[in-house]
């Protein structure tokens, strides 16, 4: 092992010596000049970065089963390029502990908290007694190890941070770890730009929110309520925890969510049975937040089917309503089973200041067209409308009436039989005018194939989700998309592949990308950010990406 690396080295040092040696060759007169100095050692650094790359390729073609220290691959990922640390990030099985030993190399933070079994007897884990409603089994014991997100904080002074808090423990400020998280946040809130706050109820996230007030990087909160209250009517207004004088001035999107995961990783209440039953006031939670962040854009309102829904008192709606129209909300996204729901919250906004609306709406058997057409016939710039339901057989779109942008196409029907109609009711020329499209895999053939073959798409933005698929949705689906002919996608500039954790060999996924990209006619064509979303295996991507030119990857590990 000592031999080849020294072999390799002899090998790389002599092209670097040989680089250099021409490089000032070149040169018709070399003066003693800074200019001079710092274009050679310009020089020197990128053949040092190229041959350090060459060793680490030549070693693991070599010793496919090696693995290096991490000490090593700090110094070896300091001194490569983009695209040679994703040709060589598979090298060391610890990769990832050894970026978080290294801050400088890190671009943001994301803390999630641990969660141990319900056997577990450490202190941190606090049971909950109440039991689950349903199948009257206790949820799952959690421990918030805010030590970590303390640490993580320290060490990457200066970089900006996305931040994920879960709290699922009643009386969490009485935990001696909480004071150290209490700590970070004050210490480094001018960092955070993203914050996800997961709890139990809008009184335990406030504690959070107002140890943000003033920050000027916050620009996105997500807010996931799991229990709710229990509250009268007399009780309504008692809801609002958030003080009048916190202030979020920069923040631009905000999502409330009542009972469901925003995050993969996040339990849900019940583990067992997976329900939850509680009683939101949503419209006094979102006046408070949106009191204390005067500018949010983007408004994001998702649901559990199983909530019971307060709408709330005429006097708070129309405070809501004043609220969103002095932010100046432009895009509008509602996730709810029942209609009616829906109907109250759009109600509640005026369209016609909005430029995007998004409504998803799952497992309703209740009439849909009706609140489809009030939606479009109050739209007044339905550039990005996306209407997710089950059965879209009833739905009639034609470019008169909405010239779309940005679709989602999506199908969670259990018959795989039923036809995706929406798209054969798109006016041909309606196409024309869409830039991005949300496909998910069983609406796939529903959406791209049309009759002529030969028809150009100008989208630039394609996302293609299989996690949703009952029967296989790891990332072996993706070689079964389209086929489509090469450049029916010319435009394409950002592709995202999202599908759930895979344990597929890194043989097999190498296949499937490749054929992924013959499918999808684009083999060879240069994109400007590939998204991978699900778990790739180390050594899965390496090859398949010198094939696929990009200039951005990101890849996300479930």
């Amino acid at each position: 092992m000592a031999n080849l690396i020294n072999q390799f080295e002899r090998n790389a040092l002599e092209g670097v010596a040989s680089g250099i040696i021409e490089r000032i060759a070149s040169e018709k007169t070399v003066q003693s000049s800074a200019y001079t100095l710092n274009d050679v050692a310009e020089t020197i650094f990128s053949l040092t970065r190229r041959a350090v790359a060459q060793v680490l390729r030549k070693l693991n073609h070599s010793l496919p089963q090696s693995r290096l220290p991490a000490e090593l691959w700090l110094q070896v990922w300091s001194l490569l390029g983009f695209s040679d640390r994703v040709t060589t990030s598979h090298v060391c099985h610890s990769w990832r502990e050894a970026i978080i030993g290294f801050p400088q190399l890190w671009t943001s933070i994301r803390f999630i908290s641990t969660v141990h079994g319900e056997d577990c007897t450490c202190g941190p884990c606090i049971s909950v007694d109440q039991p689950c409603v349903t199948c009257q089994r206790p949820p799952k014991k959690r421990t918030e190890n805010f030590e970590k997100a303390f640490c993580l904080l320290e060490r990457g002074a200066g970089v900006p941070v996305d931040l994920r808090i879960a709290i699922d423990a009643p009386d969490f400020t009485l935990l001696p770890a909480w004071r150290q998280l209490r700590r970070a946040l004050q210490l480094h809130s001018s960092r955070i730009r993203f914050l996800e706050i997961e709890a139990r109820d809008m009184l335990a996230a406030s504690i959070i929110i107002k140890l943000l007030h003033g920050s000027v990087a916050l620009q996105v909160l997500h807010v996931l309520l799991l229990r709710g209250q229990t509250w009268g009517e007399d009780d309504l207004m008692a809801s609002n925890h958030l003080e009048a004088d916190v202030v979020l001035p920069h923040l631009h999107t905000l999502s409330l969510a009542a009972g469901v995961n925003l995050a993969s990783s996040a339990l849900p209440l019940c583990p067992s049975c997976n329900t939850v039953r509680t009683t939101f006031n949503t419209t006094v939670d979102i006046l408070a937040i949106l009191k204390a962040a005067p500018k949010v854009q983007n408004l994001h309102l998702w649901y559990n089917r199983n909530q019971v829904f307060l709408p709330g008192r005429p006097e708070e709606i129309s405070a809501l309503r004043e609220a969103v129209v002095a932010a100046g909300t432009q895009s509008l996204v509602l996730r709810h089973t029942a209609p009616w729901i829906i109907q109250a919250f759009l109600a509640t906004f005026d369209l016609k200041k909005l430029a995007s609306v998004i409504v998803e709406q799952f497992r309703s058997d209740e009439p849909q067209d009706e609140t489809f057409s009030s939606v479009l016939s109050s739209l007044a710039r339905p550039d990005n409308l996306a209407w997710l339901m089950n059965d879209t057989s009833k739905i009639s779109v034609s470019r008169e009436e909405i010239q779309l942008r940005e679709v989602t196409f999506t199908k969670f029907s259990r018959n795989r039989a039923s036809s995706f109609r929406l798209w054969d009711r798109l006016d041909p020329g309606a196409r024309d005018t869409l830039h991005s499209i949300h496909v998910d895999y069983r609406a796939w053939h529903g959406v791209f194939l049309p009759e002529d073959d030969s028809y150009v798409w100008n989208i630039e933005r394609l996302t293609i989700d299989v996690s949703r698929n009952r029967i296989t949705s790891d990332i072996v689906e993706w070689a079964n998309i389209g086929p489509m002919r090469a450049g029916a996608f010319p435009q394409l500039r950002r592709l995202c592949l999202r599908a759930k954790p895979s344990k597929q060999p890194p043989e097999l996924l190498q296949s499937v990308f490749r054929r992924a990209t013959v499918n999808l006619g684009i083999q060879g064509q240069r994109l400007q950010t590939l998204t991978l979303e699900g778990m790739v295996p180390e050594g899965g991507i390496d090859l398949w990406l010198a094939r696929m030119p990009i200039d951005e990857l990101i890849v996300i590990s479930v």
